[in-house]
């Protein structure tokens, strides 16, 4: 869910937020606030900061529940630097071993490679892999170790 203040965005999720989500919001404010940014804060269920919280006539507290290993509610987190974090290149190394932050694209693990790898890799530049069916795309993902 977006909350826009208009002096505060406020990114939330009841769950382990999305890259996508990120990159929604990101560009929203890109569109909305080019000339006069805004600060963009992330939060997750129960972990909602007073200030937020303030935004609602009436404030009723989620319940606890026993939290998993694919969701432990963070603190409040900056848009930009989490988006930041999940998108950078990684190496080979890391990308095979699915070594990325909780929320990163599992499905397209190609994308943290930077282009040199991407080309060590896939013997091929990424505009020329993205032009594959997606059949093929998959395939060499596989043989690589990738998908």
């Amino acid at each position: 869910m977006i909350i826009d203040q208009e002096t505060q965005l406020w990114l939330w999720s009841e769950t382990t937020i999305t890259t996508f989500a990120l990159k929604v919001a990101n560009l929203y404010l890109q569109k909305k606030y080019s000339s006069s940014p805004i600060p963009a804060t992330v939060i997750n269920r129960i972990k909602e900061p007073e200030t937020f919280k303030a935004l609602f006539p009436t404030w009723v507290p989620f319940e606890e529940v026993e939290n998993s290993e694919d969701f432990i509610p963070g603190d409040p987190q900056d848009l930009n630097s989490l988006l930041e974090e999940r998108t950078k290149f990684r190496s080979i190394d890391e990308v095979r071993a699915r070594n990325l932050p909780k929320g990163c694209d599992l499905k397209s693990l190609e994308q943290y490679l930077n282009d040199e790898d991407f080309r060590k890799v896939f013997k091929m530049e990424r505009k020329e892999f993205y032009k594959l069916p997606r059949w093929k795309q998959i395939s060499l993902k596989k043989e690589m170790n990738l998908f």
